[in-house]
């Protein structure tokens, strides 16, 4: 995640682990939910909105297949809908 001033400046990033490959669905689950939690306590300190970037990871996994398959792995194992679902509910509590 990066934090910037009200011009888009970089004021800083933080990187939230996420390693769900080996994970029950509920382990991801519960993993995914608290780095959302995290990550809107952090924006609510801050007075910043969340911002989410609309990912497609296809395109690099087709091509990870191939040549590195625990890098393509790693991508099929990354929930991204789930982490988005999640950063919503945690940041928007009263839409869920």
């Amino acid at each position: 995640m990066a934090e910037t001033d009200r011009f888009g400046n970089l004021i800083g990033t933080r990187r939230i682990g996420l390693i769900t490959y080996g994970k029950t669905q509920d382990q991801t689950k519960a993993l995914i939910g608290d780095a959302a939690v995290s990550l809107a306590a952090q924006a609510q300190t801050a007075g910043k909105p969340i911002v989410l970037e609309a990912l497609n990871f296809q395109k690099k996994k087709a091509e990870l297949e191939t040549t590195h398959p625990k890098q393509a792995r790693m991508i099929s194992s990354f929930a991204c809908n789930k982490v988005v679902s999640s950063i919503k509910a945690a940041a928007f509590p009263c839409w869920r």
